[in-house]
């Protein structure tokens, strides 16, 4: 019985090292690379063997990798973690500097250093603003100096453009013949909304309010009312 057991036991290791029973092997055994984890391996040694460890070991370590001295497991230096980190963060902040910067309408007038600065004409506006208390001349000023009756200005970050027409024709035309294409723009209503909230100037032509609104004053506008009550 005590030869069964000192039998079964001898089939129990622990992979610390690399050794061999092989005595006359002429080339001396590498040390293997100390492991993270312990390596336990149950064989049962051959009766016609003497080697039937050693090659065991042998086989068991080639197939996980670690007969050449590899490690089992490979922990980044924190220098590289750092810089990896730091290079996310730069591609992150860029990509959202492209999405902030202000999108043209393709074929119309615009100033080319607004449109490569976050805020747009915001400064250019703000800066005459200060100096003489107005807006719409500034806004007017800018068809003279692109040389065009249609302009865009970017006024609002993260928003459209502004579209600006000089032309009276046109505006003539959009605001009495094609109110179902150019209804009135968001930025009226956010003007005058804290004045006038019920007023219906703040609100769209779809709105019903604005509906009521104009079938209440509609005979206000007639051209008797106008040239015998509002003139005189």
């Amino acid at each position: 019985m005590n030869d069964v057991y000192r039998q079964r036991a001898s089939g129990f290791f622990t992979a610390v090292g690399s050794f061999s029973s092989d005595k006359d092997s002429p080339a001396a055994p590498q040390p293997i690379a100390p492991l993270r984890p312990i390596l336990l391996a149950y064989t049962t040694p051959s009766p016609d063997s003497a080697t039937g460890n050693s090659s065991s070991i042998s086989a068991l370590l080639s197939c996980s990798g670690m007969a050449a001295g590899l490690p089992f497991t490979a922990v980044p230096p924190l220098s590289a973690v750092l810089a990896l980190l730091a290079a996310g963060l730069v591609s992150g902040l860029y990509f959202l500097y492209r999405t902030a910067l202000p999108k043209p309408i393709p074929g119309i007038p615009y100033n080319k250093d607004a449109a490569r600065s976050v805020l747009g004409d915001v400064s250019a506006m703000v800066t005459y603003q200060s100096e003489t208390g107005q807006i719409f001349p500034w806004m007017v000023s800018q068809s003279v100096k692109l040389n065009s009756p249609i302009v865009q200005l970017f006024l609002r970050p993260f928003q459209k453009p502004w579209v600006i027409i000089t032309d009276f024709r046109e505006s003539q035309d959009i605001l009495l013949r094609r109110t179902r294409e150019f209804d009135r723009s968001d930025f009226l209503g956010d003007v005058f909304v804290s004045l006038v909230p019920e007023f219906h100037i703040s609100k769209k032509s779809t709105d019903e309010k604005f509906k009521s609104n104009r079938n209440l004053i509609k005979d206000l506008m007639t051209p008797a009312f106008l040239h015998e009550e509002s003139i005189p």
